[in-house]
């Protein structure tokens, strides 16, 4: 062996080592970005899944509150009207005329605010569904951005390591030719190894 080349072979072996590992922190840091994507790409799926079940479940309260308040309000009006023909009748006083137009008037009170009671219920859930299918699609289209990212990172990854293993075998190839025996005129006395070397970075490089 040539001590001489000891110091130039050292250097250049952690120059070597140096670019292939910063090209596998590029490929591990595309890879981790992609995986983070693809993390919030399913967290925003389980968002808008909450958030669809979140509008049913408003939109059925507001229903019930509705229903609730309805039913309230036609029950409140019975009682009024059943109030106003026993003080018609304590008075000696029949249904017949003003009586039936008074209590007649309050049947049809009692029964626009039922209506309205309905009507604003099926507004408070309709709103409900809104809100939750404005959630969910924003869900959705986060979701669709998080994986259209994750696939490029992916993309990114695998051209990062392509260029490492290009790397790496431009960087053998080179060692081979610097620091290889040579003969008299300067060429490599053996390039089996060399040769070998080269064909198994061209394989390893088919699949990826």
């Amino acid at each position: 062996m040539n001590w001489e080349m000891v110091p130039q072979i050292l250097n250049f072996a952690s120059g070597a080592i140096r670019k292939v590992r910063d090209g596998r922190r590029a490929t591990n840091h595309h890879k981790l970005a992609a995986q983070t994507a693809e993390w919030q790409a399913e967290s925003s799926r389980s968002q808008a899944s909450l958030n669809r079940k979140l509008g049913e479940f408003n939109a059925s309260i507001a229903m019930r509150v509705g229903a609730g308040r309805a039913r309230s309000t036609a029950l409140m009006t019975r009682a009024l009207i059943a109030e106003q023909r026993v003080t018609f009748a304590s008075r000696g006083i029949t249904s017949e005329g003003s009586p039936m137009l008074v209590m007649g008037e309050t049947y049809s009170m009692g029964s626009r605010k039922v209506q309205e009671e309905w009507f604003n219920a099926n507004v408070h859930a309709f709103q409900a569904h809104n809100a939750a299918d404005a959630a969910v699609a924003q869900n959705l289209a986060m979701a669709s951005n998080a994986v259209a990212q994750a696939g490029q990172q992916n993309v990114q990854a695998g051209g990062a390591l392509r260029d490492t293993i290009g790397l790496a075998k431009q960087i053998a190839m080179q060692g081979f030719n610097t620091f290889g025996a040579k003969d008299e005129h300067g060429n490599l006395k053996d390039t089996k190894w060399r040769d070998v070397t080269a064909a198994g970075f061209n394989i390893f490089e088919t699949f990826f």
